[in-house]
């Protein structure tokens, strides 16, 4: 039997497909609710991908075409008796990151993630979703994370198996942040920081493994919350042998305080900002109130007011984690007392505490 070609082998199975370019688009075998052509399928060899090489951008899945079309599924193939032809392509292809195409992404784009560190770590948006795929530390393709642009939530990625994502970057000498998700490892590297991504803030095992010959200093910079300090408790506790150190950002993650400087700030100035309080946390300096010094640190003067209030009281510029006031500067800069409804919500029930 005479080979025939990728578009020929794919419409055998699937029907008429939609061809752009040197790619072909069917729905997802991975995932019967996808109603979009969201499974890219390489026609032919190219300088960057095999012949046969597809990417699912609903599941996050990756391979060879013969992979894709002897999964165990039920629908969207027409003939599964079909004996498949051969292809002058290996069953087995690793791909490594300088193969893969480069598509910007918008959404990430207004998260505050420069397009240059989208275009170097192989960042793809396409049909609603934005794939960001993970490599091992020699640069080879091993998993990818799939996030939606349309609404809050994560696509159906690939498994992580407890692989951190940006090894390949780092150099045993390197301080290195690690925290939860692709979004705030990107925040780092846009700010010239270099970081890894868990992923989930329990899915840690890797790191120890990662980390064996690793001598510079490692930054915990998980998400603030109760999930979040927990794990970041328990990879301290593994990695007793190295110089880790814990860090809480003020609000529930990196890129979320990344993007509060942006609001009011230029990128530049945000980079400037946000460096002095990441500096800040590293160094765990102390925090005295502008106007008077009285340190406000792990006292009752240390809190958080909504924006509105605290732009209010310091118009310049939002300071985010890096200036402070105590409650009585707060209060002389608005020109009157503080007021329940004056702090984010979590912190409500601390305000009895302020007025004591």
């Amino acid at each position: 039997m005479e080979d025939k070609t990728v578009l020929a082998i794919l419409e055998e199975h699937y029907g008429k497909v939609k061809v752009k370019g040197n790619y072909a688009y069917i729905n997802s075998p991975f995932n019967s609710s996808d109603k979009t052509p969201s499974c890219a399928v390489v026609l032919e060899a190219s300088e960057k991908f095999s012949e046969g090489f597809f990417k699912d951008f609903s599941s996050g899945k990756s391979g060879n075409i013969f992979s894709l079309l002897n999964i165990p599924h039920d629908f969207g193939l027409k003939n599964r008796g079909i004996k498949l032809p051969s292809l002058n392509s290996p069953a087995v292809v690793r791909h490594h990151m300088t193969k893969f195409e480069y598509n910007p992404s918008p959404y990430l784009f207004n998260r505050g993630i420069s397009y240059e560190v989208q275009e170097y770590f192989k960042v793809f948006e396409m049909d609603g979703q934005v794939a960001m795929p993970v490599f091992d530390k020699d640069g080879y393709f091993i998993y990818n994370v799939s996030r939606l642009t349309t609404k809050k939530g994560y696509a159906n990625s690939s498994p992580t198996d407890a692989y951190p994502a940006f090894t390949h970057e780092l150099k045993t000498s390197d301080t290195v942040f690690v925290c939860e998700s692709m979004i705030d490892a990107f925040t780092f590297f846009t700010n010239g920081l270099k970081a890894v991504a868990l992923n989930g803030a329990g899915n840690h095992s890797g790191l120890k493994e990662i980390f064996k010959s690793h001598f510079g200093r490692i930054v915990l910079c998980l998400d603030s919350d109760e999930i979040g300090q927990t794990n970041a408790h328990l990879i301290k506790n593994a990695l007793v042998d190295k110089d880790v150190i814990n860090i809480v950002l003020p609000l529930k993650d990196v890129n979320e305080v990344w993007m509060e400087m942006l609001k009011e700030l230029d990128v530049n100035t945000a980079r400037v900002v946000f460096l002095k309080l990441i500096e800040r946390k590293i160094n765990n300096k102390m925090c005295p109130c502008t106007d008077c010094q009285k340190e406000t640190k792990n006292t009752r003067d240390y809190f958080m007011v909504r924006d509105e209030v605290w732009l209010s009281a310091v118009p310049e510029e939002n300071h985010c984690g890096v200036i402070f006031l105590c409650r009585d500067c707060l209060a002389k800069r608005l020109g009157r007392p503080l007021e329940e409804s004056d702090f984010i919500e979590h912190e409500i029930n601390n305000y009895s505490n302020l007025t004591e």
